[in-house]
């Protein structure tokens, strides 16, 4: 019934925003779409009951078909905890888990618990100043600083590997265009004993574009790019092949090289390359250090449509 509940309540408060051109009820929270409580300049009321119902049987076949395949499989080999990463070990033996993948917060993207408010008063959840100060993100209602929030993340990451079994791989989902977070994000793997692999990183593409990427199509990443890392016993640090590479010669070139191959490049497909081959040469650092954004960059040497 809290399913039902909270699903209802997405449709059923001042913040819903029909879909132009659509039904009524075809649309979504701002808090959803626009990542902060946003009341639009038009409200909707929908009916409460009808939204309740429908949200009710959507759930009943849900549960009945989740039932059917995977009933007798999660009473053995599923469980959901809550607590905070920073702190597996609580909960979890060490060297007793076979793969990790995870997409931590992004930064000041989303706050999360902030945005979690209205849904935690209905259903009577209670969120503890604990709960707050342990939440990896920049910004949001305590104005974490982004060096908290890179301690927290390195916290995490360092919880994982001591869970995780030898030989066995960590994979971190993440999408940011300040190269300080890519940065954080590989030394506290490497600080925590993990080995990067950059040959093995990927992109996941996302086919759907957030408000945010429709409305500022050159500054906001679509999709996001998958960081692995192994957890060896003796893991070898990134070799810096190239100490005092031209770091903007270097964007330079791999942005010309995917416009080349593609017949031209969005700014997520050069952040997809470019990433990697920072990582692979050792100059995230120096990236972090003196660019916050390649965008400018980009602008000035490529023509932007």
């Amino acid at each position: 019934m809290r399913f039902v509940f909270s699903a209802t309540l997405n449709k059923t408060n001042l913040t819903f925003s029909s879909t132009h051109g659509r039904k009524a009820s075809r649309g979504n929270s701002g808090i959803m779409h626009r990542y902060r409580y946003w009341i639009p300049p038009i409200t909707l009321d929908l009916n409460v009951w009808e939204q309740f119902e429908q949200k009710f049987n959507n759930t009943v076949k849900f549960k009945l078909e989740t039932n059917l395949l995977i009933a007798d499989f999660s009473k053995l080999n599923f469980d959901i905890s809550n607590l905070s990463a920073t702190n597996l070990t609580k909960l979890i033996p060490k060297e007793s888990i076979d793969y990790i993948y995870t997409d931590p917060p992004y930064g000041q993207h989303i706050a999360y618990l902030d945005l979690s408010t209205m849904w935690n008063a209905w259903l009577n959840f209670e969120v503890s100043e604990q709960t707050k100060q342990l939440e990896a993100i920049e910004g949001g209602d305590l104005n974490k600083s982004k060096q908290d929030y890179t301690e927290l993340l390195s916290a995490s990451i360092a919880q994982m590997f001591d869970v995780l079994k030898f030989d066995r791989w960590l994979s971190i989902v993440f999408a940011h265009k300040d190269p300080a977070y890519w940065d954080a994000i590989v030394k506290s793997a490497q600080s925590a004993g993990f080995e990067f692999e950059y040959v093995n990183s990927a992109v996941q593409p996302s086919s759907t574009p957030s408000l945010h990427k429709r409305q500022n199509p050159l500054k906001v990443l679509s999709g996001e790019l998958v960081l692995n890392f192994r957890k060896v016993r003796n893991p070898r640090t990134i070799a810096i092949t190239k100490v005092g590479t031209d770091v903007v010669q270097l964007i330079k070139q791999v942005a010309e090289l995917q416009i080349v191959k593609n017949s031209g490049a969005s700014t997520e497909e050069i952040y997809n390359a470019l990433i990697p081959k920072l990582l692979e040469n050792g100059l995230l650092s120096q990236v972090k250090n003196q660019l916050d954004d390649i965008t400018p960059l980009l602008r000035e040497e490529f023509y932007f449509f």
